[in-house]
């Protein structure tokens, strides 16, 4: 018998050893937090990323930051030695690795390590698209040869799934899990600020990033059919960027700038909350720019969290499926501003009825242990928390 108190050690003995995940990953959005540290308590994690994460990410997580300039390209050669030394040795103290979307430097030195040292490999996937272009095609074709060598494939959607199994993967590799980790709106108190309009006006909102990829200016040209459909109907646009000054002159342009309120970032959730219950409707009118679209914006599931129906183009990733569940027509194509008006406009005729609709949308959609349980299936590694 091991008398514990003489034994500093005995502990360590007793307790099961966790496996150990080396992950690449570029970087810690706030709203992955929580995987990652549910992760961390079953696991050994050992994160490679591109961007500092924090001080809180660190007290639960080994991290290694990337020193090369590549990011997230194909440019092999920008890959520096430090960073191939860190995947080197990370590969080789771990039990399986974890790397993100399989087309970039990174993912395709790891998965040649792996071969080398003999261990699994896990791809979480979030390639939305594939175009008929040379690239497009060179795409398929380099995952058709390396998928063979991956383990497993983890993905956010439905859509993503097709993708890859329209890239020779089998169902059996592809394990499927979305999820929301984020603030549940329709439980926070709102603080109420300035908003266009008595109360009762009907309001479309845009909240995001003022930036090409958005297609803020698709909702704008929408906008004027909206109002011949809903004259009461005002537009709020909450967000910052690079955009902002061309959607003024935009509104100006087309003779809506008295029904358009550009009221800046709103990063408070109680202002958001209020947002959410104020506003009828949220437009998500991304777009495809150099082959690239949006993983899965996440204010689509921030507002079904509150109720508020979402009409989004087919240029959202992994929230399209989400969107879509709301019912018929609430996703449309993309770019396409009178096909977005009808949308909204059938939105905004019966709002509550959709509000409805929302909220029994995000009843379904699971929270980030579900995602853990998933992801542990697709690495082969035990998921339950270790007591």
């Amino acid at each position: 018998m091991i008398n514990v108190e003489a034994s500093p050690n005995a502990l360590a003995i007793c307790e099961p050893k966790r496996p150990r995940v080396f992950w690449w990953h570029p970087q810690v959005m706030d709203y992955r937090v929580p995987l990652f540290l549910e992760a961390s308590r079953v696991w050994e994690v050992h994160l490679l990323l591109l961007r500092e994460p924090g001080n809180y990410v660190r007290s639960f997580a080994r991290v290694s930051l990337a020193r090369s300039s590549a990011g997230v390209s194909m440019r092999l050669w920008h890959i520096c030695w430090a960073d191939l030394v860190t995947m080197w040795r990370g590969v080789g103290t771990a039990d399986t690795v974890i790397t993100s979307f399989l087309w970039n430097g990174y993912s395709l030195y790891l998965l040649a390590i792996c071969l080398l040292r003999g261990k699994p490999i896990t791809v979480w996937e979030e390639r939305g698209k594939v175009f008929d272009t040379f690239r497009g095609r060179s795409q398929v074709l380099y995952y058709r040869v390396l998928q063979r060598f991956v383990r497993s494939f983890f993905v956010l959607g439905d859509i993503h799934r097709q993708t890859l199994e329209a890239m020779g993967v089998s169902a059996s590799r592809i394990f499927v899990a979305n999820e929301y980790p984020g603030v549940v709106y329709a439980t926070v108190p709102p603080e109420p600020f300035v908003l266009p309009g008595p109360s009762g006006t009907r309001r479309v909102l845009f909240l995001g990033r003022l930036v090409p990829i958005k297609g803020v200016d698709v909702l704008l040209r929408a906008f004027p059919a909206v109002r011949n459909s809903c004259p009461e109907a005002r537009l709020v646009i909450a967000g910052d960027g690079s955009e902002r000054q061309r959607l003024h002159r935009l509104s100006e342009d087309l003779g809506i700038q008295d029904y358009v309120f550009f009221c800046g970032e709103i990063c408070e959730v109680g202002q958001k909350s209020y947002l959410f219950a104020e506003c009828d409707v949220l437009a998500v009118t991304s777009l495809t720019l150099a082959m690239q679209t949006e993983g899965g914006p996440l204010v689509v599931l921030e507002a079904l969290s509150a109720g508020l129906p979402v009409v989004s183009s087919n240029a959202v990733g992994s929230s399209e499926e989400f969107v879509a569940a709301q019912g018929p027509g609430m996703v449309v194509s993309e770019n396409d501003a009178d096909v977005l008006a009808s949308a909204i406009s059938r939105v905004l005729k019966c709002p509550s009825s959709y509000r409805e609709r929302a909220r029994a949308c995000f009843i379904r959609i699971p929270d980030h242990g579900y995602q853990l349980k998933v992801l542990g299936n697709a690495t082969g590694l035990p998921c339950a928390t270790v007591t």
